[in-house]
């Protein structure tokens, strides 16, 4: 698991915790925006803090940014649901943006991330006003069909799950907008690479239509 970086690095971030349904604990990282917030979630191999700098250029643009930690992972805790109810994590993080904001929140998941975002707007989709997947682990066909809000979703050509993902999206129920780039990047990898950029180009202009 990665280690927390060092003191400083979140001085421009409210650290908050937030309660799940199941009686865990989610640590999260926030900065109010005056656009749309966005609620970011990690892949396997990452943690909030991976989400720092996508946060703060999205924060620049004028929105607000939750970033969390799974279940597990530095000062999250798993509640009654156990460790791989991560779609816990992210309903009660996006209960929390509904209640500080008033409005719902755009969930920005990549790989397992992107799976808990889209499990969880299958549960409570009126706390999800836009869904965005990044290399999004896909999560069964006769759930997804049941999300009708906007979703972005993006992935590289010759990434391993490239051929699930293209199944995955085109699946997908529309409104919906996909885009693969060049390459094998998976997840946040694909933002640490060349198409940074574009990738946030993307998705702050897909944010704030």
């Amino acid at each position: 698991m990665p280690e927390p970086t060092s003191p400083g690095v979140r001085d421009v971030w409210e650290e908050v915790r937030i309660t799940t349904g199941d009686g865990g604990e989610v640590q999260a990282f926030w900065r109010v925006g005056m656009k749309p917030a966005l609620l970011l979630a990690h892949g396997r191999a990452f943690d909030a803090e991976s989400f720092q700098e996508f946060g703060d250029l999205a924060h620049e643009s004028g929105h607000g940014v939750l970033r969390i930690n799974f279940r597990g992972y530095h000062a999250s805790m798993a509640g009654s649901a156990g460790p791989d109810a991560r779609d816990e994590d992210v309903l009660a993080a996006a209960s929390w943006l509904r209640q500080h904001t008033g409005h719902p929140t755009i969930a920005l998941g990549a790989s397992m991330g992107g799976g808990a975002v889209f499990r969880a707007a299958t549960r409570e989709p009126h706390l999800f006003w836009r869904l965005v997947g990044w290399s999004p682990v896909p999560i069964p066909a006769e759930l997804a069909s049941s999300l009708t809000m906007p979703k972005l979703v993006v992935w590289s050509a010759d990434e391993a799950m490239a051929p699930a993902l293209q199944t995955y999206a085109h699946e997908l129920p529309e409104p919906k907008t996909l885009h693969v780039f060049p390459g094998n990047a998976h997840a946040q990898n694909l933002w640490g690479g060349p198409h940074q950029s574009a990738l946030t180009q993307r998705v702050l202009a897909f944010a704030s239509p």
